[in-house]
């Protein structure tokens, strides 16, 4: 049940549970929240004897703005168990529970870590109704929600009970404009352009949106492309040493489209993406290179991007007169 806490700023992971976790855990996603880890997670079926009698008057209230991080220490040692089963998943959450209402003042990336010795989970519902949950995890979770209450539980599986620590953290439910104002312009052409770098100390500027199959939790380095009406860009990550993704925005800001996403490898594997422009209209599209994991060295983040552009003509090589005589001298 123990997790290594997630940390915005400095994220420290060790290369073999980088390479674990990237293989068997990269997550379960259903519609905007990641229970990270779960994917394999083997969990018995609902109680035989179902109670459903959730009390929120006494929960405790944490209010969450971008940028949030707070850590909620308790123990479920001798509460009551008043809830056993949620509708996410059908697991028997026979311990007793705490509480905490949270109250989100605008659209955010909510990331909530469970460290834990007896087994704990996390479950997140839209109300205090055991039937509007949005998600469960065993210790990690990331969800993009809106404004408004939400409840957050610490429950016990097959009646477990005891002392943990919930960290919260959060960030904008959108690509940040710095993801725009830094990438670097990549000239669209039939001919591939090749582009060498690195994720070391880059920052997190986006973790998941409506596009994306996992939580990619590293840093990311932006270019941008002018792409014409009906040319198609063509995108290859190769020469990685983590495991990779690729994501396409044709913005920055809450406005802001995902149109495309790409991590289908694990760990050094390559990546392709392609999209086509059928705007109508000469668009910019923004190219983000991210990590499932943080990134820890600069070799260890160094990575080759190719893009190419079909459907754009080659320029017509411009040549002097003189140049043009002297081919026949």
């Amino acid at each position: 049940m123990n997790s290594n806490q997630f940390n915005r700023s400095n994220k420290v992971y060790t290369a073999l549970l980088i390479a674990t976790l990237s293989i068997i855990a990269s997550g379960v996603y259903a519609d905007n929240f990641f229970a990270v880890g779960d994917e394999d997670l083997m969990r018995s079926g609902s109680p035989e004897n179902i109670i459903r009698n959730l009390d929120c008057n006494s929960a405790v209230m944490v209010e969450l703005s971008i940028w949030s991080e707070v850590t909620l220490d308790g123990s479920t040692e001798g509460i009551p168990d008043s809830c056993n089963s949620y509708s996410c998943e059908e697991w028997d959450e026979s311990g007793g529970e705490i509480i905490y209402e949270l109250e989100v003042d605008q659209p955010i990336i909510l990331h909530a870590t469970l460290f834990s010795e007896p087994d704990l989970d996390l479950i997140l519902l839209s109300d205090c109704d055991p039937d509007l949950c949005i998600g469960m995890a065993s210790s990690e979770f990331s969800a993009e929600i809106d404004s408004g209450t939400y409840y957050l539980i610490v429950d016990g599986y097959l009646g477990e009970s005891g002392a943990f620590s919930v960290t919260l953290e959060t960030m904008p439910a959108y690509l940040l404009q710095e993801a725009c104002d830094s990438a670097t312009p990549i000239e669209c052409s039939p001919i591939e352009t090749i582009v060498d770098s690195n994720l070391f100390e880059q920052p997190n500027l986006i973790e998941t949106a409506d596009c994306n199959t996992f939580l990619e939790r590293g840093g990311e380095q932006w270019f941008s492309v002018v792409l014409p009406d009906t040319a198609t860009v063509e995108i290859s990550l190769t020469q990685l040493f983590f495991d990779g993704a690729i994501w396409l925005f044709d913005d920055c800001g809450p406005d802001a489209e995902c149109i495309a996403f790409a991590d289908q490898g694990t760990i050094e594997e390559p990546e392709e993406l392609t999209w086509k422009n059928e705007t109508g209209s000469t668009t910019t599209v923004y190219i983000g290179i991210d990590s499932f994991m943080p990134i820890e060295d600069s070799f260890g983040g160094s990575f080759s991007l190719g893009i190419t552009c079909e459907g754009i003509e080659l320029p017509a090589i411009q040549s002097s007169w003189g140049a043009m005589k002297s081919r026949f001298r």
